[in-house]
């Protein structure tokens, strides 16, 4: 009984505040919980929404700024395991999503809100953790080792190199997912234990840099 005051309560306020509805707003105990996943593309970043909860006809709905993209899945697809999988296409940028998901049918009608969430994304975020001699016979290059420690992918678009037999520029396109390490060629006739300093650049910024030995 406390329970269902407070909440009759809550949608009072909401409408007398913002104008809002119970069933766009009031999202008490959602039966289902949300997952998201990062890939990398070519083209910019993919995001994989994973639903869990009881089998339904639902409206995956993503929710950027005033745009929309939509997903349907079929109660058929939860039966099984509880989950699913829909997914979302290019263009995550760091920045803050909604997600909400309805009760619909085939024909993708909008019912009941059953879940509503924000997810948040900070960007990628690069370091160059070593720079090395590699060879693979019959070829010996100096290679920069990135990793990804942020929540989208990155592309380094060149790399700026300095030793002491001058200045070079790589434009070998790198991308490197979150989570991930990438390898890119910043010389070629370098050896062990000589000085370098590297700069990566991403949008014509640098977002990373290493200056010390090659190991």
């Amino acid at each position: 009984m406390k329970k269902f005051a407070f909440v009759i309560l809550m949608a009072m306020a909401c409408m007398l505040i913002a104008g809002c509805t119970v069933a766009e707003e009031i999202i008490m105990d959602s039966p289902y919980t949300v997952d998201h996943k990062i890939k990398k593309d070519w083209q910019g970043a993919i995001m994989d929404v994973v639903v869990t909860g009881p089998a339904d006809d639902l409206l995956v709905i993503f929710v950027d700024g005033d745009k929309q993209r939509q997903n349907f899945i079929p109660r058929e697809q939860m039966v099984a395991s509880g989950k699913a999988t829909v997914r979302f296409g290019i263009g995550i940028e760091p920045k803050s999503y909604q997600i909400v998901i309805k009760q619909s049918d085939p024909t993708k009608n909008e019912g009941k809100t059953v879940y509503k969430g924000k997810i948040d994304f900070q960007g990628g975020s690069v370091e160059i953790v070593e720079v090395s001699v590699v060879t693979k016979w019959p070829i010996t290059n100096t290679l920069a080792r990135v990793h990804n420690s942020g929540d989208l992918p990155i592309v380094i678009d060149y790399f700026m190199v300095y030793t002491d037999k001058g200045e070079d520029k790589y434009s070998i396109p790198l991308r490197v997912g979150p989570g991930e390490y990438g390898d890119a060629i910043v010389s070629y006739d370098e050896v062990r234990g000589g000085s370098i300093r590297v700069y990566a650049y991403s949008k014509d910024k640098v977002v990373a840099k290493f200056e010390g030995k090659i190991t």
